[in-house]
């Protein structure tokens, strides 16, 4: 395929000398608590003291924003699983190729995404991996963190394993259906960056300690209906459950936690239907090293 000239826009503050972190929004196009996030950013940083660097992309798929859609509309593909990219692949591939290029060279990473507007801000992280990634976590003032299944192809995932950088994923509710932002979730996420950015030295200032990070375990084979009914949640997207709660109602029936665990995704009161996803959890059990092992990176067309 012909080479495409990308133009991806693109925002530095700070200079050399530093640590330097660069933060990508916008990955996904509809994604957009994510990418308003990182704009609260950009305004947030052209008055700040800053030590290091900071870089912020926050229209990293820009043709699938315009579109309100999570792929670019030239060939689908879903850009978080493809990285580190193709140069002479499709559209898309040459796209995370691209990016991988913009953020080559950086000691930290921190993509930021979204996980429906029924969901509730959680990081994700490798940090039964990599020992770092609590540190950071916290200081990022994040109250959930779920472990990765460590699903290649994620520019998160992939910075760490093949050039070493720090680099960790927060999920914002909103962006589906239609892009929907969370403005609520926008603001509190942006001040834990600030926070995150003082923590590893990009920025001047004091240091809130949090030490409220809820470390749990990789999302469970667990929420989806198994009937049609009326579903009624019991419960919060963000709540900390206890094993045997009632979750909510489906067809009259409680569904139950299975385990100690936070929801973080809960449907609204819906007529649902065998299969469809009410319910998200992931249980409150920190993961030992070893015990999710890193999976294979396909190689483009494999």
């Amino acid at each position: 395929m012909e080479r495409i000239a990308f133009d991806v826009p693109s925002y530095s503050f700070g200079g050399p000398g530093g640590p330097s972190v660069a933060i990508t929004a916008g990955i996904h196009g509809n994604e957009q608590t994510g990418i308003h996030t990182a704009m609260l950013l950009c305004r947030a940083l052209e008055s700040a003291r800053l030590r290091g660097r900071a870089t912020v992309i926050p229209f990293c798929n820009i043709e699938a924003s315009k579109a309100v859609h999570r792929q670019a509309p030239a060939d689908g593909l879903d850009l978080n699983r493809i990285f580190p990219g193709d140069p002479a692949g499709s559209y898309s591939q040459q796209l995370a190729h691209h990016i991988w290029g913009m953020t080559e060279g950086y000691d930290y990473l921190l993509d930021l995404h979204c996980c429906g507007i029924n969901g509730s801000t959680y990081g994700m992280s490798y940090y039964s991996r990599h020992d770092w990634a609590e540190r950071l976590l916290d200081s990022l003032m994040l109250r959930t963190v779920v472990h990765t299944k460590g699903t290649r192809g994620q520019l998160y995932i992939e910075a760490a394993e093949l050039r070493g950088q720090k680099s960790l994923l927060i999920e914002l509710p909103g962006g589906q259906p239609g892009g929907a932002i969370r403005l609520d979730a926008a603001e509190e996420c942006a001040r834990g960056v600030m926070n995150y950015l003082i923590h590893i030295g990009v920025m001047d200032g004091a240091e809130i300690p949090f030490g409220q990070v809820r470390l749990c375990s990789c999302f469970l084979d667990f929420g989806d209906a198994d009937r049609d009914g009326l579903f009624q949640p019991w419960v919060h997207p963000g709540d900390t459950v206890q094993k045997g709660q009632t979750l909510g109602l489906l067809d009259g029936t409680a569904v139950a936690a299975p385990c100690d665990g936070v929801a973080t995704r809960v449907s609204p009161s819906r007529y649902a239907f065998r299969g469809q996803e009410l319910l998200r959890i992931s249980e409150l059990r920190r993961v030992q090293p070893g015990e999710v092992p890193l999976p294979p990176l396909e190689k483009p067309g494999a």
